[in-house]
């Protein structure tokens, strides 16, 4: 009797079911493959004029209407891994032409899939298709930090728009700048013109931390948010990129010459970057092929 008793601990743990795998997150069908509209052209590599948009399509994933499908037409290979890892353009180490070729994807999401999911279902998508291999590592680089410059904010809160359909725009009226006096859209929203030598910000009711998310974009550097403004705010930011070239001798004291965007920061918002060194999250990326394999 002792004997089967001492064995009975054992059998009980031999009868355990086995643990699960979680299922890896896949899409249920993918098709990508290379965009006809680009064959034999690739766009300009990346910059910090494109880091904005390059941003923005990180926070895009399956279309509102259609939920159940990802589609995404005449993509670089850079920007759909900054939308499957939720980075920003300066946290991806890799090829240059990661941002030349496009391709088209067109993806079936599984019924029942969160949002959560998307992100690794994409990595999943590459690594199959390009054989996608990555790291992570941390590098020193220049950050700033928005900070509020000597003199105070000049900056004013925002101001509501009177109920009622919104204005419609303005007529289009270029300043000594070469840009619009007005926003192009009519008021109530936030928006920009950019050229390859100017650029310029109406921001309306935005917050320190989306200026600072727009700065980080332009500068392909992280920007933090401390100048400690909690309110929302209205305000115009004309630049020249630091692409643009450059004024010298009297040229440089002309008024229709626009400030860096550092400066304009500073002497339009009374706000200021103060940049310094600082630990960023990058991935590598030791392997990815040109071309996917056949869908």
């Amino acid at each position: 009797m002792r004997i089967f008793l001492g064995f009975l601990p054992i059998l009980l743990c031999s009868s355990a079911a086995p643990a699960q795998t979680p299922a890896r997150p896949e899409f249920e069908v993918a098709s990508i493959k290379p965009s006809a509209e680009s064959a034999g052209a690739g766009a300009s590599p990346t910059s910090p004029a494109r880091s904005r948009k390059l941003q923005k399509a990180t926070r895009k994933g399956p279309s509102p209407e259609d939920p159940a499908r990802y589609t995404a037409n005449r993509v670089t290979l850079l920007s759909l891994l900054l939308t499957a890892y939720q980075l920003a353009p300066y946290q991806i180490s890799g090829p240059a032409w990661l941002d030349s070729s496009r391709f088209d994807v067109n993806a079936k999401i599984p019924e029942g899939a969160t949002k959560a999911q998307f992100g690794p279902m994409l990595q999943n998508l590459l690594a199959d298709r390009f054989k996608l291999v990555t790291h992570r590592e941390t590098k020193q680089m220049t950050v700033y930090d928005l900070v509020v410059a000597k003199g105070g904010p000049r900056i004013r809160d925002h101001v509501e728009l009177p109920p009622g359909p919104p204005p419609a725009p303005a007529k289009l009226e270029m300043d000594a700048y070469g840009l619009p006096a007005s926003p192009m859209f009519g008021a109530g929203k936030t928006s920009t013109v950019m050229t390859p030598d100017r650029a310029r910000l109406w921001a309306y009711a935005e917050t320190m931390p989306q200026l600072a998310e727009m700065l980080s974009g332009q500068l392909a550097k992280p920007v933090t948010d401390s100048t400690e403004l909690k309110a929302k705010y209205d305000f115009v930011l004309s630049w020249a990129p630091d692409s643009a070239p450059r004024p010298s001798g009297d040229a440089a004291s002309d008024p229709a010459a626009l400030p860096t965007l550092l400066a304009a920061v500073q002497e339009q918002l009374g706000l200021k970057l103060e940049p310094k060194k600082g630990p960023v999250a990058i991935l590598v990326i030791d392997h990815i092929d040109k071309l996917p394999t056949e869908n």
